[in-house]
């Protein structure tokens, strides 16, 4: 666990709560398929985007460059290609699809599933794998991660524990003689 405050682009100012690695796909727009394992992944509870660190690539061996206005990372054979682009106020900012691997992160996820649609999963797993962030953070995320997310959410016992405070102690002492 981490309490480290993250400046996102608008200036907002949000918190990680953990760090670790995190498996992903990259899927290029010409339908490729990358798998990779990012490290020293912060994980914003807040953010609903996945933000892609190009310093830590450089820092771990790829090279810089472009193909007209989209970004491109290599490496020996791999090439990852910034090939779609969100509009920004002044422009647009050159960004990479992501999908996180979660099929193999719980065990528990995969055994409440049997039976079920391949493209669902119950919120209250995804809750779970997701580290445990708000509902509509794991709704969302499920969604942008191409599930239907079923189900209704219950009180989480870890939460709860985890944002339970100890009675106020008097800090005088009132004992009798």
């Amino acid at each position: 666990m981490i309490s480290e405050e993250i400046t996102v682009g608008n200036g907002n100012v949000m918190l990680a709560k953990k760090m670790g690695k995190l498996r992903c796909e990259i899927l290029q727009k010409n339908g490729e398929k990358l798998i990779v394992t990012l490290q020293d992944v912060k994980y914003v509870p807040d953010l609903w985007v996945n933000l892609f660190s190009i310093g830590k690539a450089l820092k771990n061996g790829f090279n810089l460059g472009n193909d007209g206005e989209r970004i491109k990372l290599m490496k020996g054979s791999v090439i990852i290609l910034f090939d779609r682009f969100v509009t920004s106020k002044n422009g647009s900012v050159p960004v990479i699809k992501m999908k996180p691997l979660l099929n193999a992160v719980s065990a528990t996820s995969v055994e409440s599933r049997k039976g079920k649609s391949k493209n669902t999963i119950e919120i209250n797993d995804l809750h779970q794998i997701l580290g445990h962030c708000g509902e509509a953070s794991a709704r969302l995320t499920g969604k942008a991660l191409g599930y239907e997310v079923i189900g209704t959410f219950d009180t989480c016992e870890a939460c709860s524990i985890g944002k339970a405070r100890q009675k106020n102690v008097n800090k005088d002492w009132k004992g009798g003689s």
